[in-house]
């Protein structure tokens, strides 16, 4: 008697395919499309090291330091970015004759000892080819650094000079290079606009974490270009 009186189990119910469908489709019509900007990292020309501890050195009041390190940092980038060749135990002096020769300007014998003469003769130089532009106006740059402040700063212990002069000369030079291919070789410069189709706040958080970890798993930054 008990097996009889058992009541019947109910079926479950499956969805039709027509009906799984329609659902789908409602599903998607509340779904929203929002554009996001996502930036994870910005670097500009003043991130550079040798910006960063060129200003750390004037805060603590080391001019003199300051011109140094900032002078032996750009002149190194320069010969790596431009592949110049280096010459041992070359001068700074004799460096930028050599380096100015190369592109045709006559330095007199005098440029040896006279910042005059240097300066006249880059003044009076000839246009370079476009490809060579670049270089030119970065090794002129580079030579009035180290005629207007390296050599001051070298010879003069109490040397003083105000931060802005320093700094401002440096992103002269630098804005001749492409500073992504000295200090940040692995960063895409770009901005990134994505957009994403969410249910939720919840949802598009979620999303937003999941490519945060796939990116710190690949050890990449992005970054966005200063305009």
């Amino acid at each position: 008697m008990g097996i009889l009186n058992r009541k019947p189990l109910k079926k479950s119910k499956v969805a039709k395919p027509e009906k799984a469908a329609k659902q789908k489709r409602d599903k998607k019509k509340n779904s929203v499309s929002s554009p996001v900007e996502r930036i994870v990292e910005v670097k500009t020309i003043g991130d550079i090291t040798p910006i960063v501890e060129t200003r750390k050195l004037i805060g603590n009041q080391q001019y003199r330091e300051a011109v140094i390190l900032a002078y032996n940092s750009v002149k190194n980038d320069y010969i790596r970015y431009f592949s110049e060749p280096s010459v041992s135990n070359e001068s700074n002096r004799y460096f930028f004759i050599r380096s100015l020769k190369a592109f045709g300007i006559e330095i007199p014998e005098t440029g040896y000892v006279d910042n005059h003469a240097i300066v006249e003769a880059m003044a009076s130089a000839p246009e370079p080819e476009e490809k060579l532009a670049e270089k030119l106006s970065a090794l002129k740059k580079l030579t009035l650094f180290y005629l207007d402040l390296y050599e001051k700063a070298r010879f003069s212990k109490d040397y003083v000079v105000d931060e802005s002069t320093i700094v401002n000369k440096l992103i002269d030079i630098y804005n001749y290079m492409d500073i992504a291919k000295l200090y940040f070789p692995n960063v895409e410069i770009r901005k990134v606009k994505e957009n994403i189709e969410t249910e939720a706040e919840d949802s598009q958080k979620e999303r937003f974490e999941e490519k945060g970890q796939e990116k710190e798993g690949n050890g990449e930054s992005e970054v966005v270009n200063p305009e």
